[in-house]
């Protein structure tokens, strides 16, 4: 499942990373370690190359996140434990979440640990940054 920053640059997808001020986005691209780094790029591992380019200059800036569905409700997978899954209620109800037996974290935040196989369609939600 991925999770993270992303980001479009001349129609490819890059992990990406923003710079402290946020004003330019640090791509990252895993290459083989016999291959050239690709033009604009520096290796900065064996098998990795990265790309500093103003956050102007991407075609667009995402962040990725597993949902699923359980027990009827939406929520975030935030831990793959192999055959169980560490989630958070995106609801937002305190009865529903008190109903599921979830457990309370801080105000309007809820979790649960469960079995892999209870969840439903476990997909990546695609939020568009600015």
């Amino acid at each position: 499942m991925r999770s993270g920053l992303y980001a479009v640059l001349g129609g490819r997808e890059y992990a990406a990373a923003l710079t402290p001020d946020q004003r330019e986005a640090i791509l990252v691209l895993a290459v083989d370690t016999d291959d050239d780094p690709p033009p604009g790029f520096e290796r900065i591992q064996p098998d990795l190359c990265q790309r500093v380019v103003a956050r102007s200059d991407l075609t667009i800036l995402f962040r990725i996140f597993p949902a699923c569905t359980y027990r009827g409700e939406q929520f975030q997978v935030i831990e793959d434990r192999g055959d169980r899954l560490r989630l958070k209620y995106l609801g937002g109800d305190e009865r529903v979440a008190e109903d599921l037996g979830l457990e309370f974290v801080e105000p309007a935040v809820y979790q649960v640990t469960v079995s892999r196989e209870d969840v439903e369609d476990v997909h990546e939600v695609r939020r568009q940054l600015r």
